[in-house]
């Protein structure tokens, strides 16, 4: 049978016990740019990804990661000042990860948190930029860079990044001859994986 004293002191341990594990969990802090290791709320795979946006009138979807996870998976990269990092990541109109063929791709780049971010014309005005490429498949690419762009980050993990954007689009210099001057974006969503590969895109 136990004594009085032991059965006084266990309770004592087991909360100064408790206060320890409580105390050294939140005296670890991550980086502030970098995404909380939040469970996701998405109720896919973790290499799920899904994209969605009205290009120019059309129904543009995409689906899937590929093996290098080079398509609809997203990174954080260090930036080129001290300790400044930003997130990318490039969504492909793909059926699924095996697809290679896809017909536009969209490439993202903005602040490693969820926010708001506005581009009012150049990349500077919130350090956040979208690229939009067309007729990847017909072999007549037509690249568009920002004009007045908005990408609205509604949450950020550790393991996953969702949101929306939208906006116009003007006729990059790289693709001078192609026929369509703008383009516009509406309703674009996407949900897509924080990639584990080592290998980031260009």
């Amino acid at each position: 049978m136990m004594n009085a004293t032991w059965s006084a002191a266990i309770p004592l341990i087991v909360g100064t016990a408790l206060s320890c594990t409580a105390k050294n969990a939140s005296s670890s802090q991550a980086q502030a740019d970098d995404p909380p290791a939040a469970v996701s709320s998405s109720t896919g795979s973790p290499m799920d990804a899904s994209f969605s946006a009205t290009i120019d009138g059309v129904n543009v979807t995409g689906r899937g990661v590929d093996d290098l996870q080079q398509q609809n998976a997203a990174y954080v990269l260090p930036q080129h000042g001290a300790g400044e990092k930003y997130a990318l990541f490039i969504l492909y109109s793909t059926k699924d990860g095996n697809d290679t063929k896809p017909n536009y791709s969209l490439r993202f780049r903005f602040p490693p948190h969820a926010g708001t971010y506005v581009h009012r014309g150049s990349y500077e005005t919130c350090t956040c930029d979208i690229t939009l490429n067309k007729n990847l498949a017909t072999g007549t690419l037509a690249r568009y860079s920002a004009d007045t762009v908005t990408i609205h980050v509604t949450s950020m993990t550790s393991t996953r990044i969702a949101g929306t954007f939208s906006g116009n689009f003007k006729l990059s210099i790289d693709t001078p001859r192609a026929t369509q001057k703008r383009a516009t974006i509406t309703d674009g969503m996407f949900d897509v994986p924080m990639a584990t590969s080592k290998i980031t895109p260009e």
